[in-house]
């Protein structure tokens, strides 16, 4: 594992362009260096970048390796890495993933926002080695370091060691706003590994907290979970908040039908809650209550208009109701009452009451759904 002692650098940010510090960085796969051997062998440069680089500087144990390809194709490296291993081609941008060994392989790229997905980017490789163009691409400043595995040395663009030691979470340039998804990396990363985040960087996220709602449900699910497994999630847990209460601020009081509004992603759950505390606590606790809230988002309409059912209809929904309280108070808080009544009639309802009249098996099920639901209707 890289040994490495933060050097004390008295020259302000912003005026390094480029910091190379030498230090010997080791791959921790045997495959993984096979590989980068053959392309060095045919004068294709190879950089490791990203998570690795950071998690190395900080003594972490890192798993995954990025490696970014210069002065090559995607066709011409594919070819050298397929003389090694298997490997797989997958992306638009072209990266080679070599499952087993925990690395990709991606061609330096630059990066322009074209539209409102996050499938929407133009894309163009860098072919004239320009370390510092590749590493613009990257979110925050910590993840845009480099390792030059040709000289062994680390190349530091945009100052990231700086702020790696001083915990600042910082954005590397103005693109940053293209991908909405920082915010949440950026909140991953500061509970994570105990950051601030510089003040542009916030105004950055502010600027853009709303186009969250663009994003693929599942995209936004992975860094919000991340978030909550981390370390120091309670120093974040108040800027999470912030973020959501500006996102379903304008959505709160909406009357648009929650679960065919494709726009939103399911994921923002605005519908449920009627603060963003809510929305935070049911976030914090979703892996144990995902049931709870896909019965909760499933039956929404029914929630809503409780009053309006037939008698079996509202014994069913309250037969249900015991998995998602929680949520279906804030659809409809006069279910709560309901449900009261439903427990003591279930109490006062029971199998032996239907067995007594001389009702048996499964007739006693139905018998009761229709007992219960007429007393609840007449209610």
């Amino acid at each position: 594992m890289l040994q490495f002692k933060f050097v004390k650098n008295q020259v302000p940010l912003g005026i390094i362009e480029i910091m190379e510090i030498g230090v010997e960085m080791e791959l921790n796969c045997e495959l993984t260096k096979q590989v980068v051997d053959a392309l060095q062998a045919n004068n294709i440069d190879c950089y490791i970048v990203g998570g690795y680089v950071r998690d190395h500087l900080l003594g972490i144990k890192s798993k995954d390796i990025d490696i970014e390809l210069h002065n090559t194709t995607i066709e011409e490296a594919y070819d050298v890495i397929a003389q090694v291993t298997d490997a797989k081609v997958f992306g638009s941008f072209g990266v080679i993933s070599l499952t087993e060994a925990n690395t990709e392989f991606a061609i330096a790229r630059t990066e322009q926002k074209t539209g409102s997905t996050h499938t929407d980017f133009e894309v163009e490789f860098i072919t004239d080695g320009n370390l510092k163009l590749a590493a613009s691409r990257r979110d925050f400043t910590i993840n845009s370091i480099m390792y030059d595995l040709q000289a062994n040395k680390l190349i530091d663009n945009y100052n990231g060691i700086i702020d790696l030691e001083n915990k600042v979470l910082r954005h590397v340039s103005p693109a940053f706003t293209e991908d909405p998804l920082r915010i949440l990396r950026g909140i991953k990363f500061m509970a994570r590994y105990n950051l601030k985040m510089d003040v542009e960087t916030y105004e950055l996220c502010t600027s853009i907290i709303n186009e969250l709602r663009f994003l693929p449900t599942i995209r936004v699910q992975n860094e919000i979970e991340a978030i909550f497994s981390s370390q120091y999630f309670k120093q974040v847990s108040w800027l999470l908040s912030e973020y959501f209460s500006s996102l379903f601020k304008d959505t709160l009081n909406q009357e648009n039908d929650f679960n065919s509004n494709s726009d939103y992603n399911r994921l923002m759950f605005f519908k449920q809650f009627n603060n963003y505390e809510q929305v935070i606590n049911f976030c914090y606790e979703q892996k144990t209550f995902k049931k709870d809230l896909k019965l909760a988002l499933d039956n929404y309409d029914r929630y809503k208009n409780y009053e309006k059912l037939s008698g079996n209809e509202k014994y069913e929904l309250l037969a249900s109701s015991k998995h998602c309280l929680k949520y279906i108070s804030h659809i409809n808080p006069s279910v709560l009452n309901y449900y009261d009544k439903y427990l003591l009639l279930t109490a006062k309802y029971n199998g032996q009451y239907f067995m007594d009249l001389g009702i048996q098996g499964k007739a006693i099920k139905e018998a009761m759904k229709t007992k219960i639901g007429d007393e609840l209707h007449e209610l």
